[in-house]
């Protein structure tokens, strides 16, 4: 009974922290460790989720992480930087994807067309300097892999739910 009221509360602070109402969505994001404290790493998901598709994370591609992190505002020393660093050395489960993808989705019907649009187009665009980080490029003799490619897809179809 204690867990599932802590799980309540969890449901209702993420809730409370993004302005989504959806059970389904937050139940997602609560299994996947996110919380209301450490929700910005959600932003970086996308990226971090582009890095791993192939299996590995170089460094060209940690660093662009890292940076989009500064560049978003994210603090340092936040929950939400902490989590980046996890995501950073241990590869997230494979539901990280489709849960973010969820949380955009529901997020796009709260946020005026044009937000949305501008929001899709930094993701999209940060997540194609991933996938066309200078390491990899080097070492693969070209763009995107096809693992990268499914998911650069998978970001751009969550802003057309």
């Amino acid at each position: 009974m204690r867990t599932h009221e802590s799980r309540d509360k969890q449901l209702e602070a993420l809730s409370g922290a993004l302005g989504i109402k959806d059970n389904a969505v937050l139940g997602s994001l609560v299994d996947l460790g996110l919380r209301d404290s450490n929700i910005a790493a959600l932003v970086l998901a996308p990226l971090v989720s582009v890095a791993w598709a192939d299996g590995t994370m170089d460094n060209d591609e940690r660093r662009l992480i890292i940076n989009a992190e500064i560049a978003l505002g994210v603090p340092p020393e936040s929950g939400g930087a902490k989590l980046v660093d996890v995501w950073l050395a241990h590869r997230p489960h494979a539901s990280l994807i489709d849960a973010w993808s969820a949380y955009i989705g529901e997020l796009c019907k709260l946020l005026t067309p044009a937000d949305a649009m501008r929001l899709r187009d930094d993701i999209v665009s940060r997540s194609k300097r991933i996938a066309k980080s200078i390491e990899k490029s080097f070492l693969r003799a070209g763009g995107p892999t096809d693992a990268e490619r499914a998911v650069l897809s998978r970001i751009e179809e969550a802003f057309s739910s």
